[in-house]
């Protein structure tokens, strides 16, 4: 086989033509798939869309937090005085025993009557007769208006007093009074009541609990869920409601009932009772509920602002961006379902509560693909 004088052998030319034409057609190709994307990239470069802002306005307001509980009022009840009269009990009072000389009950119709007084009436009282006892009976006839003095002797001064009440009270003027026609309490109240045993009909031998009454000690307990124990801490303080009164009050001691319920006793802040020096006003009942709530997050008023305005700079410290975009650094005093009060802003500005940003949208090829696809075939 012959060559030429160059040294190429024949068809040389032709392979590097097309080679050549394959190089060329390589750029081509890629020059062409740049350009496609470029095509599906490039608008993405020109249509980034800017959510507007939400704003707030700074206004005045309250914020804290309370959870609503129940809160009973346990009063303790004690017998006050004793039945001493025999027999079938032939009427009862349904009422309050407030005034001096009040009929609690009858028994075989003789009327059991009360006053003030803290002894007993053990005896029979009559002529002769001296003592605290008598003393009591004297006091109320003067009450009454039937006597004018009492001393502690059972003269005849007395023994017409007594006469004229039992006349106008509708019973036998005696002058004297049997055992067990009186009871003495210390205190008329209509927070008396009737013994269980004295009901109309009853057969009494004597001896039977005549007239129960408060004792004077009033317990607070709310008695709260475990949900509940969870979000009240333990040095809470609780808001007591009754009528027009609102009292303060904390928790004194704790205990857990037979239904896993938790039960929180209440005291005054001072340490007291609860309703301080308005517990006379309480309804006399042994238990008695009123409305209250644990103060979760305390009560502050001042400028408020959406809790989503609030941002944080690198050393942790909070500031607001107004509508103009300047930033303020505050003060957060209170915080509570979404709500915060702050320091360092005039009522009536206005905050932003979202920053501007880039919406993020697909790329092209996703959004479209007909039209990717179009695209890579022209660079193919």
């Amino acid at each position: 086989m012959s060559t030429s004088s160059s040294g190429v052998r024949p068809g040389g030319r032709r392979v590097r033509h097309v080679a050549a034409s394959l190089g060329t057609l390589a750029l081509t190709g890629a020059l062409g798939l740049w350009a496609g994307r470029v095509t599906v990239i490039s608008p993405l470069a020109t249509d980034l869309v800017v959510e507007t802002p939400s704003t707030a306005t700074v206004v005045e307001a309250s914020v804290g937090r309370s959870v609503p509980v129940g809160v009973s009022v346990l009063q303790p009840v004690e017998p006050l005085a004793t039945n001493l009269l025999p027999g079938v009990v032939t009427a009862v009072n349904r009422g309050a025993l407030v005034a001096v000389g009040d009929k609690a009950y009858e028994v075989d119709g003789v009327p059991v009557r009360v006053v003030p007084g803290t002894m007993p009436f053990y005896r029979d009282l009559t002529v002769g007769a001296d003592g605290q006892d008598v003393r009591q009976l004297q006091d109320a006839l003067v009450a009454l208006g039937y006597l004018q003095l009492a001393d502690g002797e059972f003269g005849r001064s007395t023994e017409q007093a007594l006469r004229l009440w039992q006349r106008e009270a509708g019973t036998e003027a005696t002058g004297r009074v049997a055992r067990g026609e009186l009871i003495a309490v210390a205190t008329l109240s209509a927070d008396l009541r009737l013994g269980e045993g004295i009901r109309l009909g009853s057969l009494l031998a004597g001896g039977e609990e005549a007239l129960l009454g408060p004792t004077g000690e009033q317990i607070f307990e709310a008695t709260i869920s475990a949900d509940q124990a969870a979000l009240i801490p333990r040095d809470a303080v609780f808001r007591v409601m009754f009528d027009n009164s609102t009292w303060s009050a904390v928790v004194s001691a704790s205990r857990v009932d037979e239904y896993d319920n938790t039960v929180l006793v209440l005291a005054g802040e001072g340490g007291g009772p609860v309703c301080a020096d308005a517990c006379g006003t309480l309804p006399g009942d042994e238990k008695a509920t009123l409305r209250a709530e644990a103060i979760i997050v305390p009560e502050v008023t001042g400028a408020t602002i959406p809790a989503a305005a609030i941002r944080t700079d690198t050393d942790g410290n909070p500031y607001v961006t107004l509508a103009d975009n300047t930033t303020v650094s505050v003060s957060v005093m209170a915080s509570a379902q979404g709500l915060v009060v702050v320091e360092g802003l005039r009522l009536g500005q206005v905050v932003l509560i979202d920053e501007p940003k880039p919406s993020e949208i697909a790329p092209a090829s996703e959004a479209d693909p007909t039209a990717a696809g179009a695209s890579t075939g022209e660079a193919h």
